[in-house]
């Protein structure tokens, strides 16, 4: 409102209040805030302001899921690394006390699936049932008293190895190269499996002990 002076018939001032003209623009805007048009509008630049919010959001999640899979992908070689090296602390540190938890065999079989030499380990005494030592270097290893019940030794070599007193009952032997083995005997032997496919070398030796016997 606009404040003016205006005279009265008896000569005097006074102050009265002009409402102001509304233009004709301002009465199209406020027609125009009032028109489901103008709400469809206001409500489609909400849903786009909140898309692009969302864009956003969306953008930053796939940036961290593919920081999180690269750190991942790097840090396999590491954590193999510590296994391994985890599995070697186990395995060494129950060497010669006849380890009967399984704890050792679980160990050798994951070193020998990640190409570890197995020679010269003492094994002494320790509990190996039904380990799959398959294709395993066990030359020089001292497996005195151990239990290789069941055991797959196919393909492994024991030359060197101290075999007094192993049980191999039911072991398979099928390729196994017994050459140079120590302290085993015909009866072991009989105990396995597939001792007949062993090297000719190892049939022919066994034929003789067992003649000589």
């Amino acid at each position: 409102m606009k404040k003016i002076w205006q005279e009265s018939g008896k000569g005097e001032k006074r102050i009265i209040w002009e409402k102001p003209k509304v233009s004709s623009i301002r009465k199209f805007a406020d027609w125009w805030e009032t028109t489901p048009v103008e709400k469809f509008l206001e409500d489609v630049d909400y849903l786009l302001k909140k898309s692009a919010f969302l864009s956003v959001i969306s953008l930053l999640a796939q940036i961290t899921i593919i920081i999180s899979l690269i750190t991942w992908i790097t840090g396999i070689e590491e954590r193999r690394e510590n296994e391994i090296f985890a599995t070697w602390q186990v395995v060494n540190q129950a060497s010669g006390k006849g380890d009967k938890t399984g704890a050792v065999k679980i160990g050798l079989e994951r070193l020998l699936k990640n190409d570890f030499s197995l020679a010269g380990l003492n094994l002494s005494n320790t509990q190996l049932y039904g380990a799959n030592l398959e294709g395993a270097e066990l030359w020089g290893t001292n497996l005195q008293g151990a239990g290789l019940v069941s055991a797959n030794l196919e393909g492994v070599y024991l030359g060197g190895g101290n075999l007094k007193g192993a049980n191999l009952r039911e072991a398979n032997l099928q390729k196994a190269n017994l050459s140079g083995a120590e302290n085993l005997t015909n009866q072991q032997i009989k105990q396995a499996c597939f001792w007949e496919k062993t090297s000719q070398r190892n049939i022919e030796t066994y034929l003789k002990q067992t003649t000589n016997g």
